[in-house]
């Protein structure tokens, strides 16, 4: 959300489509809380199932926001081209955590770094193969994040990316 204040000059309203069932309410909460917090008007549109798309898209245009937030995972994954197709064709600005969805045609992406989570994971593994008690061992936060930006899409959409996020991008799509 963040992000996408810092891309849409005077964002006052996100609509976001939550995956139902994919995203645990008490992380939603944490969602909106963050809107809350920036003074965003947010408009959350629950999906279950690949049928609710249609009304989800068409909630999205009454609700006329200045951006978009994606939250789920195979439900959403299974309406990647839909929605990024929709963002773009509407002229909203999207964001989704999956670094693909930029290749697809949507405007951004962000997400802990896979990778270096799956080093860190190896490193605690090792801890515990070596006598650690496993309740013992620190609960850390993804330490790495990888951003890409679709710059085509921006300019399809009439939307400047700011300085400030170009030099954080980790990829830039052109």
């Amino acid at each position: 959300l963040e992000l996408l204040r810092e891309i849409v000059p005077g964002l006052a309203r996100v609509a976001a489509i939550r995956a139902l069932g994919e995203v645990s309410d008490d992380l939603w909460a944490e969602v909106e809380r963050g809107a809350q917090a920036m003074s965003l008007n947010l408009t959350t549109i629950g999906v279950r199932r690949s049928e609710d798309f249609d009304g989800a898209l068409a909630a999205i245009l009454v609700a006329r926001p200045g951006a978009l937030f994606i939250a789920g995972q195979s439900l959403i994954t299974a309406a990647q081209q839909r929605i990024c197709d929709f963002a773009l064709n509407h002229r909203i600005p999207a964001i989704y955590a999956v670094k693909e969805w930029a290749n697809t045609g949507l405007l951004m992406t962000y997400r802990p770094n896979i990778a270096q989570n799956y080093r860190r994971a190896a490193v605690f593994v090792d801890k515990i193969l070596r006598g650690a008690n496993p309740a013992e061992l620190p609960m850390e936060q993804p330490m790495q994040y990888d951003m890409v930006v679709n710059l085509r899409t921006a300019r399809a959409i009439g939307v400047a990316i700011p300085q400030s996020v170009l030099l954080r991008a980790d990829e830039l799509i052109e």
